[in-house]
């Protein structure tokens, strides 16, 4: 079966260039590659990846060449569909100076990509510019091969990865660049080591991969934090100077002068801006904090993608109330700094994406903005709209950041950088708690159910904004569908929904009356309840054996559920035994993690509590089979369906 190969490039001006001498090519007339029976079993097997770059003074301006060259082997459809689209990021690229493709099946046929091919595309999301092109005779069993050089503006530093969920047969890294030059590099999830030598006048660093194993995508663990990669820092200039580059001090004062320092007219609009956000210095510090970020987030639009300027100035935010990331941040800082509240300045990155090394001062980790408050030890995330003080996204917590610290010297202000932890937030800062009460009508083929269901924390603060701008048809929409999963019959009688706050997190509670079927089964003169599936679905990790990655958790989280059952007259529970579990994971005398129930019986109600939570991050992979316990002991519980017998 053939297809075609699509290949998308940012639309760019292609032209020839010439590296130091050659340009850097490919094999012209090269066979296919000879694999044995284990790598043709694999449906895609990456054969070669080779990241070049090369660094050029040009103009006094230093440049970057940076080439990719990829040869995947291909064994069915799937596989080529997953790899004949081809995206180049052309974020800083000057020029294109270089772009080849080709195929070649199983007999050894090559097809050129021939570039009078290339048609114009544009994403209307983003508006960039894509050109898109299609190699004829692409089929199973084939080589998928393409390079491209691009002339970039400089990156002084860079991540790359060497790792995917294919296996890799041999992955190399060539970094060149001028002698009064020097780069440092860091490789994560490997030991290899990079080498380096001068040859005419410029320094080379080279990294060599071999027979990468694919790695999975693994429940309660983040695909690219775990994959092999290269931190690349331009760690020195001798042309200017000894000094190491970029450092974490450096990074202090650049992000504190970007977001606290403005000019005069600024900092007048600021303090009558301040003055009507009703601050009042007598109350406590907390109250203070949240009042200034409720008032700001209540006023200002965040435009989360927005790279305008006019975003990021003090005048245009307070004018037509519409702030980017960078503008919002600023605005917090200005305001807490004239109202007198300390803070510092938290920058880290997603620990989805990657761990903030602080060993490695590469300011590819500074992405993302926090403020943190020393006095009541709480984060705030500015340009988090729906999360308020204490929360903020848990992608930025169970991590390290620059903390920085604004300091005074004389008239002169500045700021002290530190590496610190940003910790995750107690598990109460993240509940899903259930209270229902079970009846059964007289026939015993319906229950009739009263069911509150409480979030506390992250899920309330996402719930909430939107509940209260819903029409009352959403409304019902929005409480069928959150029943829905676990009662799929479910015939509403009545509800309500409510919001609090409750030791500075928010709670939504949605209390529902209503009947189902779907929980009941008779067997002959037995009654067949399926209690557990009361909780709803649970996630199950039965079949998990070859586990590759450490446990992360999200964030810290609990769920208590209390379960009322009327018992029918004339019946009894034989089964009753069903309902104790006690799985947990113990670290010393602690328990981090635990899925516990029990139960009693008073006269002629069942009553059942059930306790889960997870009080860590993290687990070593070593750990990971009583990690499983407790995860699996919440679909065992699901499964579990209640005997009642005829006394």
């Amino acid at each position: 079966m053939k297809f075609r190969l699509i290949v998308l490039f940012s639309f760019i001006q292609i032209v020839a260039f010439g590296l130091h001498g050659k340009p850097y090519e490919w094999q012209k007339d090269r066979k296919r590659y000879t694999l044995s029976e284990k790598e043709k079993a694999f449906n895609e097997y990456v054969l070669k990846l080779h990241r070049e770059y090369s660094y050029d003074w040009e103009d006094n301006e230093l440049v970057l060449y940076l080439t990719e060259h990829r040869i995947t082997h291909v064994m069915n459809a799937e596989a080529i569909q997953r790899h004949n689209r081809i995206y180049v990021s052309l974020s800083d690229v000057l020029e294109v100076t270089e772009l080849k493709a080709r195929s070649i099946n199983k007999e050894g046929k090559v097809v050129i990509f021939d570039k009078s091919n290339l048609k114009e595309i544009k994403d209307e999301n983003t508006s960039n510019a894509y050109k898109i092109f299609a190699i004829e005779g692409v089929e199973s069993d084939s080589e998928l091969e393409y390079f491209y050089t691009l002339r970039m503006k400089r990156k002084v530093q860079e991540t790359s990865y060497f790792q995917f969920e294919m296996p890799a047969k041999e992955e190399t890294l060539l970094l060149s660049c001028p002698v009064k030059l020097a780069f440092e590099f860091r490789v994560y999830h490997d030991t290899v080591r990079i080498k380096s030598d001068t040859l005419n006048g410029r320094n080379r660093y080279s990294i060599k991969f071999e027979n990468v194993p694919g790695l999975a995508r693994e429940k309660f663990s983040y695909f690219d934090t775990n994959r092999k990669r290269v931190e690349i820092k331009l760690a020195y200039n001798f042309t200017t100077s000894t000094v190491r580059l970029n450092t974490w001090v450096d990074a202090a004062k650049t992000y504190y002068k970007t977001l606290a320092k403005v000019d005069a007219e600024s900092e007048k609009l600021v303090d009558r801006f301040s003055k009507t956000l009703g601050d009042d210095p007598q109350w406590i510090l907390v109250k203070r904090i949240k009042n200034v970020e409720d008032k700001i987030k209540n006023s200002i639009k965040i435009l989360s993608q927005s790279s305008q300027s006019a975003h990021r100035l003090i005048p245009d935010i307070l004018k037509y109330k519409q702030a980017s990331v960078e503008g919002i941040a600023s605005l917090f800082v200005l305001v807490y700094d004239k109202l007198g509240i300390s803070y510092n300045i938290v920058v880290t990155c997603n620990r989805e994406t990657a761990k903030f090394d602080g060993s490695f001062d590469s300011w590819s980790y500074l992405d993302d903005y926090l403020l943190f408050f020393p006095e009541t030890k709480g984060f705030l995330s500015p340009n988090e709209n729906e999360l308020r003080y204490p929360l903020v996204p848990p992608k930025f917590t169970a991590t390290k950041g620059l903390f920085i610290e604004p300091i005074k010297i004389a008239s002169v202000k500045s700021a002290i950088g530190s590496i610190k932890e940003i910790p995750g937030l107690p598990y109460s800062a993240d509940t899903d708690d259930l209270l229902i009460a079970v009846k059964f009508d007289e026939d015993l083929e319906t229950t009739v159910i009263t069911q509150q269901r409480v979030f506390t924390g992250y899920d309330a603060a996402y719930l909430s904004p939107y509940y209260d701008l819903m029409t009352s048809e959403q409304k019902d929409k929005f409480v069928d569908e959150l029943l829905r999963p676990s009662v799929p019959d479910v015939k509403i009688v009545k509800w309500a929904a409510s919001s609090t706050m409750v030791e500075q997190y928010p709670r939504f509670s949605v209390e529902t009356t209503f009947t189902t079927n779907h929980f009941i089964e008779k067997a002959g003169k037995k009654i067949l309840f399926k209690v557990g599936e009361l909780i709803g679905p649970q996630t199950e990790m039965y079949r998990d054996d070859n586990r590759m990655t450490d446990v992360e958790n999200t964030d810290n989280r609990g769920y208590d559920r209390v379960i009322t059952v009327e018992i029918p007259h004339g019946y009894k529970i034989g089964n009753t035994d069903a309902l104790k579990m006690n799985v947990s994971y113990k670290e010393g005398d602690s328990i981090p993690f635990l899925f516990s129930s029990d139960f009693s019986i008073a006269e002629s109600t069942l009553k059942i509590t059930l306790k889960e939570f997870y009080m860590e991050i993290y687990a070593p992979v070593s750990r990971y089979e009583d990690f499983r316990k407790v995860i699996n002991a919440s679909a065992d519980f699901n499964k579990v369906t209640l005997v009642l017998e005829k006394l």
